[in-house]
Formats: structure tokens, sequence, C-alpha cells
């Protein structure tokens, strides 16, 4: 059975790379209690690039697991990293990657 882990939000910032400043909300946060989601994203969650990320195709990302980093040479799953903190709204269990297609529509219950 398949379970969300965590929702988590975050706000666009700036932040040095590379010697600039780049605009970015790919730290995201887990909060605590329901969450609204809405048209374009969650509450209290942004995008910093509205062409590539965001709106009404593309409100809420979901990934499984914990974040695995490509090195090129391996793939590794990083340990130092809290639940949800990059990239994603939703951190699920039981719900893997190659089960999923873009367009598919779930809906969550809450445990209360």
């Amino acid at each position: 059975m398949s379970r969300v882990v965590s929702v988590n939000v975050g706000m666009p910032r700036d932040v040095p790379w590379r010697g600039k400043l780049v605009r970015t909300a790919i730290w995201k946060r887990p909060v605590h209690g329901r969450v609204f989601a809405g048209r374009l994203n969650l509450a209290g969650d942004g995008q910093a690039d509205l062409v590539a990320h965001g709106g009404e195709q593309r409100a809420v990302m979901v990934l499984s697991g914990r974040l695995v980093i490509d090195t090129g040479r391996t793939s590794s799953v990083r340990s130092d990293f809290e639940t949800g903190q990059v990239r994603r709204n939703l951190t699920v269990e039981g719900l893997a990657d190659s089960d999923v297609c873009i367009g598919d529509r779930y809906r969550l219950a809450a445990r209360l």
C-alpha cells in the first residue's frame, strides 16, 4: 500500500551559485497538518521559474523515497537530506516511478 510520508512546501529565494545569485524554490520543508492544494500549487509553496515549473499541469511534484543522486558513474542514496528537502511537494512510499504516468490522478485520504 502506498502512503504519503510528508507534504513539503517552500518559497523562492535568491542563493549564490557559480559566482552569481539565482532565484530558486528547490528547497522544501515538511509541514504538519492539512495543506490546501489549489489549481496552481500547494498553500505556502512557490516556484521561481514559472515557465518550467508550477501551473495547472504541474501544481504538485511527487517523488518516491529518498533522493537519489546520479554522479555520472554511480547512483547513490543521500542520507544527509531531510524528508522532502529537495524539489518535492509530496514524498511517498510504495508508489514506484515505473507505475506512475503523466496525467494519473490520485485521491489522498487524511488519517486523523
